[in-house]
């Protein structure tokens, strides 16, 4: 690899890792709020299903959870509590919302990302501060390859998404998991 790609490069792997810790705290979140004592068989079977789902489904179970955190499901006892419950259902399910959609949004990125062919050699012309990319998809019979220049600043906003992605997540599944535990 030469060095006028390193950057790229490094960028690409960060990117990787940022996209990688959001899934693993998006899974083990829930895993937590579906069965927190992992000691045990169920908890470990918990454990082992989430790991086993892929992204997407993990983030479409973690998109049911507003509509789990309602007042019909977690009924309050004492009736103050109904105002307080209300305003965190709306305020986690806002933050969930956000997170999900970022991570969506990130994971398609990624995938562009990750299952590209990269060109890295000399004799290859790209604009200055750019690696190109080519993807080669078949669709309704044909063949397309589109080409595509990423910047340091397109790769590092990947990462960055991911770990905001990652950050709202986890704040929303950890209040889910204390609504759920409280006695409201």
């Amino acid at each position: 690899m030469g060095s006028t790609h390193d950057a790229h490069c490094l960028a690409i792997g960060r990117m990787i890792v940022a996209f990688q810790s959001l899934e693993a705290t998006l899974k083990s979140e829930l895993t937590l709020l579906m069965n927190n004592q992992l000691e045990t068989p169920g908890g470990q079977l918990t454990y082992a299903m989430v790991a086993e789902l892929p992204f997407r489904v993990t983030v479409r179970l973690a998109a049911a959870l507003p509509g789990v955190f309602t007042l019909q499901k977690i009924v309050p006892v004492k009736p103050e509590s109904e105002v307080c419950l209300n305003q965190l259902f709306a305020e986690t399910a806002d933050l969930l919302e956000k997170g999900l959609k970022m991570a969506g949004e990130v994971e398609e990125r990624r995938n562009q990302v990750v299952h590209s062919h990269w060109f890295l050699g000399s004799g290859y012309v790209a604009p200055e501060g750019t690696m190109t990319r080519m993807k080669t998809k078949t669709k309704k019979g044909a063949v397309a390859t589109t080409f595509d220049h990423e910047t340091l600043a397109d790769l590092n906003s990947i990462a960055e998404s991911a770990e905001e992605a990652q950050r709202l997540i986890g704040m929303a599944l950890r209040d889910y998991r204390q609504i759920a535990q409280a006695q409201w």
